[in-house]
């Protein structure tokens, strides 16, 4: 995986369903490279670990703000 920044106005072009399938599937690679980490495997890129959150917190974000509407 390579540690990419996903574009706040990228995101704002898919819809909903696509943006809850991307919040899943980051869900799930953080939790994967969490339990990397507790059976003490070795990380490939542990900055990885910031990026995903912050790509999660934009895309919990988006969906706020389209609740709110």
């Amino acid at each position: 995986m390579a540690k990419t920044k996903t574009a706040p106005k990228d995101l704002r072009n898919l819809t909903d369903n696509e943006l809850q399938d991307k919040y899943l599937s980051l869900k799930d690679e953080m939790f994967q490279l969490k339990i990397q980490q507790v059976t003490h495997q070795k990380v490939a890129n542990p900055m990885r670990f910031g990026v995903i959150r912050k790509n999660i917190a934009r895309i919990q974000t988006l969906m706020n703000e389209r609740r709110k509407k």
